[in-house]
């Protein structure tokens, strides 16, 4: 298995994978996530990578079609996640589509969303855009005092 790997892997991948300790990585799963650390590849990586996966080039529909069922794979984690966190990603990731730009670019600054969390602080957003461009003029434009004449 390590073999398969050594020999597929990106060249990052395969230099990473030369400083593995062998005496304490006891498994496929230890060396993959050792090697993904130290390749700063996360959840939020594949998500990223599913995002922008619109094809190449000169790529075939197979090709296409392989390419973003892996890129999807790699983001939903099927194995590791339940039907239910799955649906949550994907219902958060249609939601930050729906929203304006400037929108979901703060929303996707914060780790570990959900889809209620998303909304309410959407809702927060925009709340505090509108009152950045529409302020309560009592509050603001407040007259001056008057200035005392001279004497």
């Amino acid at each position: 298995m390590a073999l398969l790997f050594n020999t597929f892997a990106y060249e990052e991948a395969q230099a990473a994978y030369q400083i593995v300790n062998r005496d304490e990585t006891t498994g496929y799963g230890e060396m993959k996530q050792f090697i993904m650390d130290r390749l700063g590849i996360d959840e939020e990586t594949h998500t990223l990578r599913f995002r922008k996966e619109g094809g190449t080039p000169g790529d075939t529909q197979k090709t296409s079609f392989y390419r973003i069922k892996d890129t999807a794979y790699r983001w939903l984690q099927p194995l590791e996640s339940t039907k239910k966190e799955i649906m949550e990603e994907i219902y958060l990731e249609q939601y930050l589509e729906a929203l304006s730009c400037q929108t979901q670019k703060w929303l996707r600054q914060h780790a570990g969303l959900t889809l209620d969390h998303a909304e309410e602080m959407a809702t927060s957003f925009a709340r505090a855009q509108s009152q950045m461009y529409y302020p309560d003029p009592e509050k603001i434009y407040k007259p001056f005092p008057p200035i005392p004449s001279p004497v």
